[in-house]
């Protein structure tokens, strides 16, 4: 569904630094700088430790990450021309854009 571009807006997949970084797979840092780039990463973490103590795989849902905001947990669609960018400069906007 993914790798078809198949994704509803706003949502991702969460991978390790194992994973290659497309669009719709969101993956950490290897070495964050201070500021959204650390925040970006503490959230993926917190998020698949969330997911890892549900006896569940992580990140085989599709799943919806707040950014920052306080409005129900759920981000903004991307703004036009946001889901042109892939792999890692898509994470490195995302990462700006929602954790700055």
């Amino acid at each position: 569904m993914f790798e078809t571009g198949a994704v509803p807006a706003g949502c991702h997949l969460l991978g390790d630094s194992g994973y290659g970084s497309k669009t719709w797979l969101l993956t950490p840092y290897l070495r964050p700088q201070p500021g959204y780039q650390s925040n970006y990463n503490i959230n993926i973490q917190l998020l698949l430790e969330d997911d890892r103590g549900h006896g569940q795989p992580p990140a085989e849902d599709n799943i919806q990450m707040a950014a920052n905001d306080d409005d129900d947990d759920q981000i903004e669609p991307p703004p036009a021309g946001y889901q042109a960018r892939v792999g890692l400069p898509y994470r490195e906007e995302f990462a700006r854009h929602h954790f700055q």
